[in-house]
């Protein structure tokens, strides 16, 4: 028996194994050390490529978007649901300057989206409105055949 050594650094303890279980485990440990980086490392990079995009194009899909919505809130979300669609997309561009024409593209469907979307959302409020207000014709309608005279 022989003690892993290398597993004490990261969890503080002392384990008894055999010396070939001591090889497989630190070679585990590394393993999952190598990946947990890795993933690090491509956070790191798509967060670098979001601060890229905002920084160069961003201030254009704002516009773009604010000119198309009239609201600086909806103008906001498209521009975080283009660059997120950029960063899970990843589009193969031919021309690196094609990137800002994909990216306003994007942002001009998404803005057309939105408009749809609000205009269906206020049309079904308008219609919830005018079931109401039958409602109050009805009631109306059904109160005056209540207060007739039976035969």
């Amino acid at each position: 028996m022989v003690i892993c050594l290398e597993r004490t650094i990261f969890w503080q303890e002392r384990l008894h194994v055999a010396a070939a279980d001591c090889w497989r485990i630190c070679r585990q440990h590394l393993l999952q050390m190598a990946v947990k980086q890795e993933k690090q490392d491509e956070r790191a990079a798509v967060n670098q490529k979001a601060e890229k995009l905002l920084k160069d194009y961003g201030n254009s899909i704002l516009r773009m978007a604010y000119a198309y919505l009239h609201n600086m809130s909806d103008a906001e979300d498209i521009l975080q649901e283009t660059l997120i669609k950029y960063l899970q997309t990843a589009p193969v561009l031919e021309n690196p300057a094609h990137e800002k024409a994909w990216l306003l593209k994007v942002a001009a469907n998404l803005s057309k989206n939105r408009i749809d979307y609000n205009r269906i959302r206020q049309t079904d409020e308008l219609e919830e409105t005018l079931v109401a207000e039958k409602r109050e014709d009805l009631r109306f309608v059904w109160e005056a055949v209540r207060a007739l005279p039976e035969k």
